[in-house]
C-alpha cells in the first residue's frame, strides 16, 4: 500500500503487508488507513490500523472471518456475518475500540454503504442504523448487484438492482419509485453516479 502527494505524486509511504482478500479494499477514515491484514506469523487475520500521514500502524483488532468494511464520521464499520449475533460492529477509528454492535435477523451477506446520516444495510432488508440504532427497515429491496453501491440524492437513497432502480425515502425508508432498464445487470459494470438532483445510470459502450 503506498501514499501518493496529490499535489506531485510523489510517494509519502510505502507500507507492504498481505491481504487477506484482494476484493476487500483498506478504507479511510478518522486519520487512519485501515485494512485486513494477515499475521506475518500466520494466523487469523486481523483489523489493521495505518497513520494516513505517516504509514505507522496505529492498532489491530480480531476480525476473523472478515466482513464487508467501510468507514463513516471517524468510525470503522464491519459487517459481522459469521458469529453468533450477525449485524453490523463500530470501532473508533483512533483507537480501535468497540463503539458500538447492532444485530440483525436472519443470515447471509451483509452488505454496507456509508451515507450522510448513518449507515445504509443491506441483509434480507435494507436498513439505516444511525450511531448503532437501527432508524428504519425496508423489506422488498432486491440485494445490490456486484460492483454497483447505491447513490444519495438529496433525500432519496437510489438503489441499482438487476435491471432496474429503486428510490427509498432516506428519512423514514418508504418506497418512493422504481424504474426499470436494460442498462443494469449483474454482469454489466455499471454505476449510479450523482448529478445534482439527478440520476445518471452509466454503463461502458
Amino acid at each position: 500500500m503506498r501514499s501518493l502527494d496529490t499535489a506531485t505524486g510523489d510517494e509519502r509511504w510505502r507500507v507492504g503487508y498481505e491481504a487477506h482478500d484482494s476484493t476487500l479494499q483498506p478504507v479511510v477514515t478518522g486519520g487512519v488507513v485501515v485494512a485486513y491484514v494477515v499475521p506475518s506469523g500466520g494466523g487469523p487475520s486481523v483489523l489493521q490500523a495505518f497513520d494516513v500521514a505517516t504509514g505507522e500502524p496505529r492498532w489491530t483488532a480480531p476480525t476473523d472471518p472478515p466482513g464487508d468494511l467501510v468507514g463513516s464520521g471517524g468510525s470503522v464499520l464491519i459487517a459481522d456475518v459469521y458469529s453468533a449475533t450477525r449485524g453490523v460492529v463500530a470501532l473508533d477509528a483512533r483507537s480501535g475500540t468497540r463503539r458500538w454492535a447492532t444485530p440483525l435477523p436472519g443470515s447471509g451477506s451483509v452488505q454496507l454503504w456509508p451515507v450522510e446520516d448513518g449507515v445504509v444495510v443491506h441483509a434480507q432488508a435494507l436498513t439505516l442504523i444511525d450511531a448503532g440504532t437501527a432508524r428504519w427497515s425496508a423489506a422488498g429491496v432486491d440485494p445490490v448487484p456486484t460492483g454497483l453501491a447505491p447513490a444519495a440524492v438529496g433525500g432519496t437513497l437510489v438503489v441499482p438492482r438487476n435491471r432496474g432502480v429503486d428510490a427509498v425515502d432516506l428519512a423514514t425508508g418508504a418506497a418512493a419509485s422504481s424504474a426499470d432498464t436494460d442498462v443494469l445487470s449483474v454482469s454489466a459494470a455499471a454505476l449510479v453516479a450523482r448529478r445534482g438532483e439527478r440520476v445518471t445510470v452509466l454503463a461502458p459502450g
